[in-house]
């Protein structure tokens, strides 16, 4: 949804955007940690707990890192006319604005990878 965001896209829609993001991360991530917990004993709960945040804390680093590079290569490769005529005294809103869809483009097809690979998972046998 904010790959379309513009110069004249209304505070509502990225506000409206933003709390869908959220809500859609908030009801999916409790279930699936709290899975991936289940899976554990009893007593190696505590360093599953470490574990799991370490690893949160790093994918998060890790996801806004790539997120802001895509964003700064394409204001500046794939604009290059652009950003000359911002030195000439244009605004370098559009280049942001070109940077933030080049970064949310970014993670709608991680996203939509991601949402292609479930259909591979397979559940175990378990054994009884």
């Amino acid at each position: 949804m904010l790959v379309f965001v513009s110069q004249t896209t209304p505070i509502w829609f990225v506000v409206g955007a933003y709390l869908f993001l959220s809500f859609g991360f908030g009801l999916f991530n409790i279930p699936v940690t709290t899975a991936g917990m289940n899976q554990l004993p009893e007593k190696e709960m505590g360093h599953g707990t470490s574990a799991r945040q370490t690893v949160r804390q790093i994918g998060s680093s890790f996801a806004i890192t790539l997120v802001f590079a895509s964003m700064s290569i394409v204001s500046s490769f794939v604009h290059a006319p652009t950003l000359e005529a911002a030195d000439a005294g244009g605004t370098p809103i559009d280049l942001t604005i070109e940077g933030i869809r080049g970064g949310f483009g970014m993670v709608t097809l991680f996203a939509l990878g991601a949402f292609i690979l479930t259909f591979f998972i397979k559940d175990k046998p378990v054994k009884a």
